[in-house]
């Protein structure tokens, strides 16, 4: 189920990532690819968009990171490993980003950013979750041990 789940979203992504007019797609218009042989990567590590960003733009980077931190839940339900997790995550926040231009969309590093953040702010909560179950599962098993021995001296 899970697998799925993550093979649609990463479909997903690569639709968001390719289409040529994000801000039509959300408009409910037909979405669209245009190859472009000459990407223009001039901008990708321009931050002064980010400067004075408006309320859209900001609700747009929120959604960068909301999207790849889902992605990461799904990752880590199917690999069932951090590891993997992180490769896969990070891989594709820096290959969404470096694919944009060839689509005739802006790629920006402060994004690959934004993504990333999504990926390991998931693996970070669940590292800790994990962590504490694990913690609290001795501490039942080590008061239960230490009950049995009581009865027996």
């Amino acid at each position: 189920m899970y697998f799925l789940l993550l093979m649609m979203w990463i479909y997903l992504i690569i639709i968001l990532t390719c289409t040529k007019d994000f801000s039509g797609l959300l408009r409910g218009e037909t979405f669209y690819f245009q190859w472009n042989n000459q990407p223009d990567f001039t901008q990708f590590f321009n931050i002064s968009i980010y400067m004075s960003p408006s309320v859209p733009f900001m609700m747009q980077k929120a959604g960068h990171f909301v999207c790849f931190f889902i992605l990461a839940f799904l990752l880590i339900e199917v690999c069932k490993s951090i590891r993997v997790t992180l490769l896969i995550g990070l891989f594709l926040a820096a290959a969404t980003e470096l694919a944009q231009p060839f689509f005739y969309r802006e790629g920006l590093f402060v994004d690959i950013m934004i993504n990333s953040l999504g990926v390991f702010t998931y693996v970070l909560i669940f590292a800790i979750v994990r962590a504490l179950i694990v913690m609290s599962m001795r501490a039942q098993h080590n008061g239960t041990a230490e009950k049995t021995n009581s009865h027996i001296v």
